[in-house]
């Protein structure tokens, strides 16, 4: 039979422990780029989260031409007296006896 002496061992051992921390430090580092804090599913989370601000950014960029375009009528003396008006009971918060309210 073969017979593995104390030093057969020690040699056996040092010549496994290259691949040995090879392969843990594959394995931690694999393990960090998939799960890590800055890994392929934090990227995954940052994706939805531009996607959802790329929404966000053309909702107000609607809202801003509305009101460029009100200041715009606002600003060129071509105010129109259902705008003021509608200016008006919206800062005054009063409404016309005749008017529809709609709330949402």
């Amino acid at each position: 039979m073969f017979a593995l002496t104390l030093k057969d061992f020690g040699k056996r051992v040092r010549t496994f422990m290259p691949v040995a921390v090879c392969m843990g430090l594959f394995f931690y580092f694999g393990a960090h780029f998939t799960g890590g804090e800055h890994g392929l599913e934090a990227r995954d989370r940052v994706a939805l989260r531009v996607e959802g601000l790329q929404k966000q950014k053309a909702l107000l960029a609607e809202k801003r031409a509305f009101y460029e375009k009100r200041i715009l009528l606002l600003e060129q003396g071509k105010t129109s007296y259902d705008l003021a008006d509608e200016l008006a009971r919206q800062q005054l918060q009063y409404a016309n006896p005749s008017d529809l309210i709609l709330f949402e």
